[in-house]
């Protein structure tokens, strides 16, 4: 399918219930007008050149319910992230499992998991970003092994099984879990290795879902009900999962 030029010309909002819905207008050489609503939770409208605001007003009243519904997906996939302290005896978690940090004075090393403690070494004690970022290091490296390993698994299973494996980037997110870009990439929180193992499998085939179609739409959840069966039970216990 060709494209047809896009020219972003307004933006507009409505007013459903308590909610107002903000959108960007884009305008172009199409015949219908179509709503999308954006991995970090923009809504966007695709409308004809002759299309009135008024007409684009309406469109996104009566899709209102629809709209909320994709947003409260999306909602289901932010990490809530705690005020941590960064001090001895504070509780992180690890695959869902809590262990506590043991921060020790001398020179740095590369952050280890001994038994049930974060064994982390800083030259200051009271340095609380030296003592995230060594923990963060750690948290990375064992995101990047392990979600690898998810995207092999899940990549295997239909219908991805026939579609080319993606360039997959860990990126420390503050408002989501994962994002799959327009050109495909597939971001991920290195801090989704926090939650339990079964939650790291459904963020990952939820944003692989998102190679066969970028959309909340009937098609994603098709593929969604496919490579993750678990995937609702999966949402429910990520939503409350405490980091």
């Amino acid at each position: 399918m060709i494209d047809t030029p896009v020219e972003i010309e307004s933006h507009g909002a409505v007013a459903f219930g308590d909610r107002v819905l903000e959108y960007q207008l884009q305008r172009a050489n199409c015949s219908r007008m179509s709503i999308t609503v954006h991995p970090e939770g923009t809504i966007s409208v695709r409308a004809p050149k002759s299309a009135a605001d008024e007409e684009v007003q309406q469109r996104v009243l009566r899709r209102s319910r629809w709209i909320i519904k994709q947003l409260k997906e999306l909602d289901a996939l932010r990490p809530l992230q705690p005020n941590w302290e960064f001090v001895s005896g504070e509780t992180h978690r690890y695959l869902g499992r809590q262990y506590r940090l043991k921060v020790r004075q001398g020179e740095p090393r590369p952050t280890k998991l001994i038994g049930p403690f974060f064994e982390i070494f800083v030259r200051d004690r009271n340095d609380k970003e030296s003592i995230k970022a060594s923990l963060h290091t750690w948290y990375r490296s064992r995101a990047k092994s392990t979600i690898d390993r998810v995207v092999d698994e899940v990549m295997r299973r239909p219908p991805l099984a026939d579609i080319p494996v993606p360039v997959i980037q860990l990126r420390e997110m503050q408002c989501r879990w994962g994002s799959c870009t327009t050109a495909r990439n597939v971001l991920f929180n290195p801090l989704l290795i926090r939650t339990p193992r079964s939650c790291v499998r459904y963020v990952v085939a939820h944003e692989l879902c998102h190679l066969v179609s970028l959309r909340h739409d009937a098609k994603f959840f098709r593929t969604l009900d496919q490579v993750e069966p678990r995937w609702r039970e999966l949402r429910v216990l990520l939503n409350a999962t405490d980091l």
